[in-house]
């Protein structure tokens, strides 16, 4: 008798005995435990690295209150040896009283951190200090004063010492705590890897000895199989109908076929194959019987379980007798089933393509494709229905540098990021989709009017302006909002995707308005930016930018030592634009590197032509800088190599920045310190105008502050805080050995306010108005003075209206800067 037995699936399932079970679950409560430690000893590592930061950051706020505590100390008996006078004392005990007051990241001040001794020897010198004669002590009271001041400030060096020293027991012994605590978790996490691996090898071997037997038993089963299959030529037929209809469903499949007739169809190819009187398959919501209306009530002959990831799950089910159905219908009925389940794959990837189709990959909004398809529709509902209809166009500010700064990583998790606010903001009815970049658009369909736009606008800028943190980073970005509302005058949906664009632009130029409306002036207003930055491109080549100096001088006699070179573009035919007015444009569009160049280029040559011929001797040119120029990859090196060229010492230059430039530009430390290590000054610029804190002027890489001129104009008007901050600047100046300019000093009333103030050195129309560098020379050919009129009027027709640089460059005279270290 011939057997069916052709149609027995190849060999059996690979299986665990309970030998190898056994192993495979401690191998599994190995890999579990190893990662509870894993986990654990990340925390401990996090743990200590947060402990050490603390730590480090108490040790160093004590190593500054030694130091300071040592400073007034040195102070107090300079003091009594006739040195300096007291109030060189009280400064020095200022200083220290600040740093007291200094928090670290434990939490506590420099002073919480010091004993009941400490402060009981602080205060007592204190208070003979307190006593002690004004100015420098006469000589016949020193014995007497030393005999009060030396024993307690003895006494204070002493608690600083044990200070120091006490602070440098304990942070030892806690980081060797620490460091064994962690060691003895290495260990213990080493050990259980080896035996993870020990233990993965032993299974592995056994599961493979059992393959292989397996294996050899399966083809002994195929070849039995392949004699018996020669004996059952008449199942053919059979086996051709379903090959003929398998292919013309997968040919149906892969045709894009809709998925109902699909179903239907092996449906049908199952019933015929198997002979059964009825067949139904249920996935979801879709049910297909046939032949249709057969009763398929009772228990089904023969079930097969549909799987689908985006449907769920289903049945195929067969009715009529079980013992009707051979081999050759099981196996017809399994590759129905496998079809079903080929055909829900291909729909749900055809429908994963479409999404993908139209979807962003990285935040999973809409793409332009989408967004224009919909505001389509919205455009016919609103001409249809009357209502208003909205588009926002936005775009992150500062975005570049936060993604130079953090990688290109955490600035797809900053997207990601900001796409999620986008969402979680709008109405559900709204379309949130991004352009590209970090450019996202908002369509709002039928608004009820257009003051709910612009509440939407401010609650994205606020919802986006919130600080990302981004790998344990804070990040900070704004962003500019350009609305459009669509009317019975709009065309299309580009029209639109135009106009708020436009508008989002207009947005981002203004200073301090981050949200605009379209209107129709906008775009003459872009046409006239859009010109002005394609001559701005060719500037530098046809020769249209000019430099004028002001001379800086000292304040008292006048004797000129620099000048500061304001940036003019003259163009012909029309009038001279200042900085202001195509800097920022610069900036944009990346010009502002090749402009900064051409500026060091003409400020190195004049000034290797003007010592050349014998002066400025002792002059050095201070050139302001762009923050992009600096992040430019090089800058140092091509600086370096300009004045080699020139035959220029690096002593020569000096390079200014902003305060905003220099805080923001912390990734740029190491170019300013390489120009600083080969000789190159560096100055804060408009200094009182930003937002450095006493700390960050500490740790800034500077050798220069040049004060806002907007001190010097206050002075005029007998503010008596504007004067006693304009002294405090002084002070501090020279308290960290900086060179201190004045700038925009206008008149004599100013000039002698800043003289009785202790400022030395400025610049302003008082003296002289910008000059080019023929007049500049001649200047220094005549002596070099710039005299102060009898009756205080400007010395030059240049009206102070006119905008202060954004990118200028001063020609500063050498002074030796002693370095500060903190």
């Amino acid at each position: 008798m011939i057997t069916d037995r052709w149609l027995t699936p190849p060999g059996p399932r690979l299986t665990l005995n309970r030998g190898q079970q056994l192993v495979a679950a401690v191998l599994v409560m190995l890999l579990i435990a190893l990662v509870a430690i894993g986990f654990q000893s990340s925390a401990d590592q996090n743990a200590y690295s947060q402990h050490s930061a603390r730590s480090e950051a108490a040790t160093t706020n004590t190593l500054f209150t030694v130091r300071d505590s040592l400073t007034y100390i040195d102070r107090a008996q300079q003091y009594l040896l006739g040195v300096v006078p007291r109030r060189d004392v009280q400064l020095a005990r200022a200083m220290l009283a600040q740093r007291l007051r200094v928090i670290a990241t434990n939490g506590l001040t420099a002073a919480d951190s010091t004993g009941p001794d400490y402060r009981a020897a602080l205060a007592a010198l204190d208070a003979v200090v307190a006593k002690a004669p004004p100015g420098l002590l006469p000589v016949g009271q020193r014995d007497q004063w030393a005999g009060t001041i030396l024993p307690r400030s003895e006494a204070l060096s002493e608690r600083a010492h044990e200070l120091a020293t006490d602070n440098q027991v304990e942070q030892h012994r806690m980081d060797r705590l620490a460091e064994r605590n962690l060691l003895r978790g290495r260990v213990v996490q080493l050990a259980m890897l080896i035996s993870a691996l020990i233990l993965a090898a032993i299974l592995l071997w056994w599961v493979s000895a059992n393959v292989v037997r397996q294996y050899r038993s399966a083809r002994k089963a195929f070849d039995d199989e392949r004699e018996v299959l020669r004996q059952t030529e008449f199942r053919l037929d059979r086996v051709s109908a379903l090959e003929r209809g398998q292919a013309q469903i997968l040919e149906r499949i892969a045709t894009a076929g809709p998925v109902s007739s699909v179903l239907r169809q092996i449906v049908q190819l199952a019933a015929d194959v198997s002979g059964a009187p009825a067949v139904r398959m249920s996935i979801g919501r879709r049910t297909v019987i046939y032949p249709p209306g057969a009763d398929v009530s009772g228990t089904p002959a023969w079930t097969g379980v549909v799987t689908d990831n985006v449907d769920g799950s289903g049945t195929l089910q067969v009715f009529g007798d079980a013992e009707a159905l051979d081999e050759l219908a099981h196996t017809a009925l399994v590759r129905c089933r496998d079809l079903a389940v080929l055909s829900l794959e291909r729909d749900a990837s055809a429908r994963r393509l479409s999404y993908q189709a139209s979807h962003d990959a990285l935040t999973g909004l809409a793409n332009r494709s989408l967004l224009l398809t919909r505001l389509s529709k919205s455009l016919l509902l609103s001409r249809r229905r009357g209502t208003p209809l909205a588009l926002l166009f936005c775009d992150l500010d500062r975005f570049k540098m936060v993604n130079d700064s953090i990688g290109h990583a955490g600035g797809d998790q900053l997207l990601i990021e900001a796409a999620r606010r986008l969402s979680g903001t709008v109405r559900e009815s709204d379309t949130v989709a991004r352009l590209g970049g970090d450019e996202f658009v908002v369509l709002c369909p039928e608004l009820p009017d257009r003051t709910q736009a612009l509440a939407l606008a401010n609650r994205i800028r606020t919802a986006l302006s919130v600080p990302y943190t981004i790998d344990g980073k804070e990040a900070f970005v704004d962003v500019s909002i350009g609305i459009t509302f669509a009317d019975e005058s709009t065309v299309s949906g580009h029209e639109l995707m135009r106009e708020a664009d436009v508008a989002m632009y207009r947005a981002k130029l203004t200073d301090g308005h981050h949200i605009n409306v379209f209107d129709s002036t906008l775009e003459a207003e872009v046409a006239q930016r859009l010109d002005l930055d394609a001559a701005l491109r060719h500037a530098v080549e046809r020769g249209e930018l000019r430099c004028s100096a002001q001379p800086i001088v000292v304040l008292d006699t006048g004797v000129i030592t620099g000048f500061e070179m304001l940036l003019q573009w003259h163009r012909p035919g029309l009038p001279v634009l200042y900085p202001g007015a195509f800097i920022p444009l610069a900036e944009d569009n990346g010009m502002i590197v090749e402009i900064g160049r051409w500026v060091l280029h003409e400020t190195i040559q004049t000034l290797a032509q003007w010592r050349a011929d014998g002066l400025a001797l002792d002059l050095t040119m201070s050139v302001n800088v762009s923050p992009r120029q600096v992040r430019e990859t090089g800058f140092a090196e091509e600086v370096l190599q300009m004045l080699a060229a020139a035959g220029l010492p690096p002593e020569a230059l000096m390079i200014e920045l902003t305060e905003h430039a220099l805080v923001d530009l912390r990734v740029a430390h190491p170019t300013l310190a390489r120009l600083r290590e080969a000789g190159v000054s560096v100055s804060l610029d408009d200094f009182g105008t930003g937002y450095s804190s006493l700390t960050q002027l500490r740790t800034l890489p500077v050798d220069q502050i040049k004060l806002d001129r907007s001190f010097a104009a206050a002075l005029d008007e007998g503010d008596d805080k504007q004067r006693a901050v304009v002294q405090s600047v002084v002070a501090l100046a020279r308290a960290l050995s900086l060179d201190l300019v004045v700038e925009g000093i206008e008149t004599i009333a100013e000039r002698d306010t800043l003289l009785d103030l202790g400022a030395d050195k400025g610049q302003g129309f008082l003296y002289h108005h910008p000059v080019l560098w023929d007049a500049a020379r001649a200047l220094l050919e005549s002596g070099g003075v710039c005299p102060v009129p009898s009756d205080g009027g400007y010395t030059g027709l240049a009206s102070s209206e006119n905008p202060s640089p954004s990118e200028s460059t001063t020609v500063t005279s050498q002074l030796p800067s002693p370095s500060v270290s903190t």
